[in-house]
C-alpha cells in the first residue's frame, strides 16, 4: 500500500502524563491496512512544533496517499487529516 507517518499532537503525551493511545490505534489501523509506518512523532500543541512535524513528512506524500485521504476526508485535503489529536500522513 505504501509508507505512512503518524504525528500525534498532545501536551499530555509530550509531558508524560498520558499515553499515546490514539497514535497507537492509528498506527495499528495503518499497519492492518497494509501501510508501512516509517515515522512516528509526538509534538506539543504549539503551532510552530506542529508545522515543523507536518512539513517534515509532507514532501514524501504520494499521489496514492493523497487520493486515499481525499476519499476519507474530502473537506480537509490538502491539509493532513486529523483523528482526534493525532494527525496521519501517508508517505
Amino acid at each position: 500500500m505504501g509508507s505512512a507517518a503518524v504525528v500525534t499532537v498532545s501536551d499530555g503525551v509530550t509531558q508524560g502524563t498520558r499515553e499515546d493511545a490514539s497514535g497507537d490505534l492509528v498506527e495499528r489501523l495503518l499497519s492492518d491496512a497494509g501501510f508501512d509506518v516509517v515515522s512516528r512523532q509526538v509534538v506539543a500543541d504549539e503551532h510552530a512544533l506542529i508545522v515543523t512535524a507536518l512539513v517534515s513528512v509532507a514532501p514524501h506524500l504520494s499521489a496514492a496517499a493523497w487520493n486515499a485521504m481525499r476519499r476519507c476526508w474530502p473537506s480537509v485535503v490538502p491539509v493532513l487529516p486529523p483523528t482526534g489529536a493525532t494527525t496521519v500522513a501517508s508517505l
